[in-house]
């Protein structure tokens, strides 16, 4: 999955309403090419190329910037899309009404499924600002434990499947009274056999 690297912003004649589409450099290129070489056929049209992060890199003569709030809400869905997990305490209520009509695991699963198709090195958000996006608000409180309980999980998966452990089999194994549960003893017994060196 391709990250959007380059949006081109353009305002349409009648509403003037603006449109924001994440472009190839090749497309970009081309737009730029159409701008200084003066296309009739962007006269009326008001385009801008924007890096994602928002800076302005060529427009058209009938481009008029817009007030930031409109641009920067817009640029902030595609660092969603490019799986980007760190944003301001300014960015987030941004980014939060831009996400509203999608429910809290809808979002979740859209972003963890963007993120495994990109195969990012850093694939764990709970510790970052974009947790916020994920988690009902009354829950905000308990995001660092949620946090330590996905770097565990990870860990944990990692150490299985590079040892080659049954998780079922381990889970039996110290699931010493049969009950379908570990207590705290048996959880770090489990830590101890994969030397993860937690405790």
């Amino acid at each position: 999955l391709k990250a959007a690297n380059v949006i081109l912003e353009w305002i349409t004649n009648k509403e003037q309403s603006r449109i924001f589409v994440a472009v190839s450099l090749a497309e970009g290129e081309t737009i730029r090419w159409m701008i200084h070489t003066h296309q009739p056929s962007l006269q009326q049209v008001g385009l801008a190329l924007r890096t994602v992060s928002g800076r302005l890199l060529d427009s058209s003569p009938s481009y008029s910037p817009d007030d930031n709030v409109r641009t920067t809400s817009s640029l902030l869905c595609f660092r969603f899309f490019n799986c980007d997990m760190f944003y301001t305490e300014d960015e987030l209520p941004l980014l939060e009404s831009n996400l509203s009509s999608a429910p809290l695991e809808i979002r979740r699963q859209f972003f963890t499924e963007c993120l495994r198709l990109r195969r990012k090195q850093r694939n764990i958000w709970a510790d970052t600002p974009l947790a916020k996006i994920f988690t009902p608000q009354e829950q905000w409180h308990l995001l660092r434990s949620i946090a330590l309980q996905q770097n565990i999980q990870s860990i944990l998966f990692k150490m299985m499947r590079s040892q080659q452990v049954d998780p079922v089999e381990l889970f039996k194994k110290y699931d010493t009274d049969h009950d379908g549960s570990i207590n705290a003893e048996g959880f770090q017994e489990i830590l101890r056999s994969l030397r993860l060196g937690l405790s």
